[in-house]
């Protein structure tokens, strides 16, 4: 944007989520070793001067016009503190830019904007697979179609944090960063002597559900509490959870142990936060709570998930549990209910709604990943249908509703699961 005095400088336009639109150009000032001042105005943080000291400016308006009326008045009044006229040092806007990015369930979307049709881009990095894993760099190349608008699906098998660099060669590069939200620990160390590992997984294939990702590692001597926990968003604000019915993960612990789990938002004190009381077994067990559980009397939301163990023995207690496959679903919990409500035990399989609906879902909890063969016979013993599924270790949501063509009657399905375990059930079409 042309300022006073033919003087060019690199000013954004930001469109807001609530849909307004603001205006802005971002500025250091330093002086020069004969008192000059400097003013350097670049789009990357990384192209500014370095080991000097300087004054940083930002400002915003709500419409180009009054953006550059503030920005002239502003330099007229360093001009006046200057031994002569101001130093302009300004970089170009890249010639491709990030328009907008998203990251959800692993992959993360960015929208660029290409003007100039460029075809061929060299995408570099800084990424982060865990919270407790250090950074590894990166590079790849990526081929453009060449149109103005494009969207790039980038599938990153799991990270914490993610910096991005879209370099076309001597031109300005544009970046992007992301950040998830964070698993961390509170536990006091003068107490207590826990430790605590973040690590990525495999998947859970659940339908329209949110996945929380990475797995933790909680284990050690516990003496009186230590709490873990996941906030949703990297900023840690409240997020309704509305469009969900349940909170599902799994566990894998030494010992039989009880967990609160707790709603938690920033502002409400903790004594008035939704919880729910689980009982956490011994082995490998699937966890289903309704979020009706929680009775909050209002729409439910979080900033964070929290996880509360406490120790009701005199003497310190041994506990080594993970927790894995943490997820926002949109299925509600059926079958058995419990403190935890519906649960699986290693080999067990489940099919519901059952009379089968076609939102039916067949649910394997495996404890191998592999092929799971299955075959349904009628009440007559008769073999109809049978077929294959392949499945990871751990809870394994199918649907399956849709497929199931038979008629009205009750049936019988076993299924062969990796590792040898065998199960079956009896489920019903009206």
């Amino acid at each position: 944007v042309e300022l006073a005095e033919n003087q060019e400088m690199i000013m954004s336009k930001f469109l807001r989520p609530n849909g307004s639109v603001e205006y802005s150009c971002s500025f250091s000032v330093s002086r020069s070793s004969n008192g000059s001042l400097i003013v350097e105005n670049y789009w990357n943080v990384s192209q500014y001067s370095k080991n000097s000291g300087f004054l940083n400016f930002q400002i915003w308006a709500g419409d180009p016009i009054q953006l550059r009326i503030l920005t002239n008045r502003l330099l007229e009044k360093l001009r006046t503190k200057a031994n002569g006229p101001l130093i302009y040092r300004v970089g170009n806007p890249p010639k491709l830019y990030v328009r907008k990015s998203k990251y959800r369930n692993r992959n993360l979307e960015v929208h660029i904007v290409n003007p100039d049709g460029i075809r061929d881009l060299q995408i570099t990095g800084i990424q982060r697979r865990t919270e407790t894993s250090p950074d590894t760099p990166f590079s790849w190349h990526q081929r453009l179609s060449g149109n103005r608008f494009e969207v790039l699906e980038i599938n990153t098998d799991g990270i914490y944090s993610l910096g991005l660099t879209f370099d076309i060669g001597d031109a300005t590069p544009d970046t992007v960063f992301f950040a998830d939200g964070v698993w961390g620990l509170d536990s006091d160390p003068t107490k207590e002597s826990i430790n605590f590992e973040v690590y990525q997984d495999a998947s859970v294939r659940d339908g329209e559900a949110w996945l929380i990702e990475r797995s933790v590692r909680i284990y050690g001597n516990l003496k009186e509490r230590t709490a873990w926990y996941r906030s949703l968003r990297n900023t840690f604000k409240p997020v309704s959870l509305e469009s969900y019915a349940s909170i599902r993960f799994q566990t894998q612990s030494v010992s039989d142990l009880k967990v609160t789990l707790v709603l938690s938002r920033q502002g409400t004190p903790w004594e008035e936060l939704p919880k729910k009381t689980i009982d956490i077994q011994k082995g490998l067990q699937q966890h289903s709570i309704s979020l009706k559980d929680f009775d909050t009397g209002q729409t439910p939301e979080a900033g964070m998930l929290v996880f509360v163990m406490e120790n009701p023995r005199a003497t310190a207690q041994k506990v080594d549990v993970r927790m894995s496959q943490l997820r926002l679903s949109t299925d509600k919990v059926s079958g058995v209910s419990g403190s935890a409500g519906s649960i699986l035990s290693k080999g067990e399989i489940r099919l519901y709604p059952n009379p089968v609906t076609p939102e039916s879902k067949l649910v394997i909890l495996s404890d191998a990943a592999g092929s799971a063969t299955w075959q349904i016979h009628n009440s007559g013993g008769r073999l109809v249908k049978n077929g294959e599924y392949k499945v990871d270790i751990g809870e394994n949501r199918i649907p399956v509703g849709t497929n199931i063509r038979l008629s009205s009657g009750a049936y019988f399905l076993m299924a062969q699961l990796p590792g040898g375990r065998s199960a079956q059930l009896q489920f019903v079409i009206r």
